[in-house]
């Protein structure tokens, strides 16, 4: 394994060990044009910041002595930003390529630092090919019967070993409160009405997922392999068609 493979499942070695209490909340809005806004809420308890923090700078060393340089953007990126100045920095450079940041608040509530973002973009292709999503899958099809189909892959949790067996009562006691209080939402507003949606929930043209490991231990092993599909009326709808594979996981 080089120094980049070792730095990246450093860091992810951590996250999968130690922000089970991280909290995010995603909505998604896509224009008939292909363009939008995405709103992102995340949170997490401030002593696993500075652990996660620690971490990616231990990381940096190790590609720095692999001869790779120093990259910890890569490695620590969003929702594990919650300094306002680095997170300004990170997104100044969005305007040229139709990216804006358009709203940006860091708060804490009680020891649990938050972020609230949201970015105005000119294609949604252009969003999801940000290094942030560079962990996810994206399809976007027009079918001949008038409809468009949207799958995103969530990125994807196995690093260097399957994520443990949460069923099986030898591992449950060790590894359950590691991911207490994880919870994901996120949502998708399509910009036709929906005809067909793997969500769990949906309304006329919004589609909701939701991972909540406090109420089910299996939602994490769900949120591994998840894939949020979408298919409504685009018999208005100008995006073009794109594809955009997910960056292998690390070995």
């Amino acid at each position: 394994m080089n120094a980049h493979r070792i730095a990246q499942g450093l860091v992810l070695a951590v996250l999968l060990g130690g922000t089970g209490c991280i909290k995010l909340d995603s909505t998604l809005t896509i224009n008939a044009d292909g363009g939008g806004k995405w709103r992102l809420v995340y949170s997490m308890p401030a002593h696993m910041i500075k652990q996660v923090q620690s971490t990616a700078v231990l990381a940096a060393e190790l590609r720095r002595a692999g001869g790779v340089g120093n990259a910890v953007p890569e490695l620590l990126d969003i929702p594990l930003l919650f300094d306002e100045t680095v997170l300004q920095n990170r997104f100044a450079s969005l305007a040229a390529p139709g990216l804006v940041l358009s709203k940006l608040t860091v708060n804490t509530h009680g020891a649990w630092p938050s972020v609230e973002l949201t970015i105005q973009f000119d294609s949604l292709e252009t969003l999801l090919k940000q290094p942030y999503f560079a962990d996810m899958g994206a399809v976007y099809r027009r079918d001949v019967d008038g409809t468009g189909r949207l799958v995103l892959q969530a990125p994807h949790l196995g690093v260097i070993e399957p994520l443990p067996d949460l069923t099986d009562p030898k591992v449950a006691p060790t590894v359950t409160p590691f991911f207490a209080g994880l919870h994901v939402t996120s949502r998708i507003i399509a910009p036709g009405s929906v005809r067909n949606t793997n969500a769990g929930n949906s309304d006329s043209r919004r589609c909701t997922w939701e991972w909540d490991f406090d109420q089910d231990s299996g939602s994490l092993a769900r949120l591994n392999e998840a894939k949020m599909i979408v298919v409504f009326d685009a018999g208005t709808v100008h995006m073009k068609s794109f594809e955009k594979p997910a960056r292998p996981p690390v070995k």
